[in-house]
């Protein structure tokens, strides 16, 4: 009787994932977040300016921080991260560029965007990774809320 119920109960798991009728990951969530935008060339007087841009929503963009060089000679979109997948909130990570002398710095940047108001709440330092460290602002979600704690600068608080 036993193996008659796991059988069951394998073939009721293999029904729900053939059928697409399953809980959707959030790693699904930010994948579709992430085919969403692209990051957009916009020529300036010495070099092109980066903005990412919403592919249905043109007039949804923002201008992309460059903090150094970059390999590739473009930012790109290195991650997304569920905020909260039931609300719709996401960080689209980037890479912003790598300045440094005597020790090189990879420097990302992340755009909070409310994909269910189609809205952009803020763009902020994400991380600084170093050879040596890795260190940045403190990113702490919870109560409807995301707090960026930064070395030398004030709490940000954004409420969604």
């Amino acid at each position: 009787m036993r193996r008659l119920s796991v059988k069951l109960a394998c073939a009721a798991v293999v029904l729900v994932v053939l059928a697409g009728c399953g809980p959707a990951s959030a790693a699904d969530g930010a994948q579709a977040i992430r085919a969403q935008w692209r990051v957009e060339a916009v020529p300036g007087d010495d070099w092109p300016a980066y903005w990412l841009v919403n592919k249905d929503h043109s007039a949804l963009r923002q201008e992309m921080f460059l903090a150094g060089p970059i390999a590739g000679e473009r930012p790109w979109i290195s991650d997304v991260v569920t905020v909260d997948g039931k609300r719709g909130i996401y960080l689209i990570v980037y890479y912003a560029g790598q300045p440094g002398t005597s020790e090189l710095v990879d420097v990302f940047y992340a755009l909070v965007y409310d994909a269910r108001d189609k809205a952009i709440l803020g763009h902020y330092p994400y991380s600084r990774k170093s050879c040596r460290n890795d260190y940045g602002p403190e990113w702490i979600f919870g109560n409807n809320r995301i707090r960026i704690r930064d070395e030398g600068a004030e709490i940000v608080v954004i409420d969604y």
